[in-house]
């Protein structure tokens, strides 16, 4: 992988935003060359002490319940595998909705939509949770941050895919429900 410029990733970072907001200029700001396509997964590193320290302030991270270097071993595992199985499967999917060019700038908004998400999370949850707010309070914020991701997820591959609703919609939810098997396969593996 190509070292990322601090350049590249405050651009790529600016990108990620204005998507979030809905602004189709937002592609702009990302290259879609094959270095640009690898550099875009730094954002996993980027957003890795935001991810972790959300699953600490939650309390959902199981792997504190297990001895320290294994629980370590099998969480950096398990968030590798949520950063490159979808990435996998998309290139299948491209080659079958014929948008094998739209690929680079999807995957590279799609990693990068990380770092909106993930301090969407901290502010919202985070914060209820630090705030001591009641847990049905924190859900709420939970779902209503996770459904607002969603719709983020469906913008981006609409607007990088160049793809109807119906199949944003139905490659949102194949998303959603592989990251949900990965979790649950994390939890296994974790709590053996």
């Amino acid at each position: 992988m190509t070292p990322l410029t601090q350049a590249e990733a405050f651009a790529a970072i600016k990108g990620a935003f204005r998507l979030f907001l809905r602004d189709r200029n937002g592609l702009a700001y990302f290259r879609t060359d094959g270095p640009a396509l690898l550099n875009s997964f730094w954002a996993a590193i980027i957003v890795m002490p935001g991810w972790y320290l959300l699953d600490y302030l939650t309390e959902s991270g199981i792997w504190m319940d297990v001895p320290f270097i294994p629980g370590l071993v099998m969480e950096l595992a398990g968030y590798s595998m949520m950063w490159t199985v979808w990435p996998q499967i998309m290139l299948l999917i491209v080659k079958f909705l014929d948008r094998d060019d739209r690929y680079n700038i999807y995957i590279i908004a799609q990693n990068w939509m990380a770092v909106p998400s993930v301090l969407l999370y901290l502010v919202t949850v985070g914060g209820a949770t630090i705030t001591g707010q009641p847990d049905l309070t924190i859900q709420i914020v939970a779902l209503v941050s996770a459904i607002w991701i969603l719709f983020y997820h469906f913008y981006v591959l609409r607007v990088s895919l160049k793809v109807t609703a119906p199949i944003a919609v139905g490659l949102v939810l194949a998303n959603f429900v592989l990251n949900v098997i990965l979790l649950d396969i994390r939890m296994v593996i974790l709590m053996g």
